[in-house]
Parts: structure tokens; C-alpha cells; sequence
């Protein structure tokens, strides 16, 4: 089966088996980079909190955790994201995201 996209490309099946090995671990590679990014950031939950509204700090802190069930909704891991300054890619290499920032000391940028 084949699925057309646009006008002028189409996505085979073996293109989206494929994406589905390489994303089959996608929610707990999002918690451990948010909970890495978290730690490199120094950031306590208190101060977290700080920096969201509308959202418990409890449910970032289970977010966080890669035995959470649950899916990670897209907002929030948008909104981390921002408020964190790091790319929403780098939340889905789980733990190769130090790779993902090779060449850079874990002081080498450091935002407040």
C-alpha cells in the first residue's frame, strides 16, 4: 500500500516500517532527554514551576519518567523545549542526546 502525500511523493509501506523502528522507543527517549536536559540545566522542580503555568509540576516531574504509560503530548514537550532553549529534536535521542551536542563541554553554553 501506498500513500500519497502532496501531489508528486508517495510513502511505501517499507518507508513507514521503517519509521516505526526507528520511533518504537520514541516516548522514553523524550522522558530521558526532558530529565537529562532538566539536570544539565541545574533546574530544580520548584524553579520549574516557576517557568510554566497551566500545567502541574507534577505532571512534567511523571513526563519525566521513562515508566510513565502515558504519551508525552507534543504542546508540552514544545513548551519545555522553549522554555529549556534546547530543540525539540534533541528530545527524541533519548540517551544519545549528549551526542547530539558532541564538540561542546557541559559548560560551553550555559542560559538563564
Amino acid at each position: 500500500m501506498t500513500f500519497s502525500v502532496g501531489t508528486e511523493q508517495s510513502v511505501s509501506d517499507e518507508h513507514i516500517q521503517k519509521l516505526n523502528e526507528m520511533l518504537e522507543h520514541i516516548d522514553t527517549d523524550i522522558a530521558l532527554s526532558m530529565s537529562y536536559v532538566r539536570r544539565a540545566h541545574h533546574m530544580s522542580f520548584p524553579d520549574l514551576k516557576k517557568k510554566f503555568t497551566g500545567i502541574n509540576v507534577e505532571t512534567l516531574q511523571k513526563y519525566m519518567q521513562e515508566s510513565y504509560p502515558a504519551h508525552r503530548p507534543i504542546h508540552v514537550v514544545a513548551a519545555y523545549s522553549w522554555v529549556m532553549m534546547v530543540p525539540m529534536t534533541a528530545f527524541y535521542y533519548g540517551l544519545k542526546l549528549r551526542e547530539y551536542y558532541r564538540g561542546m563541554d557541559d559548560l560551553a553554553v550555559e542560559a538563564w
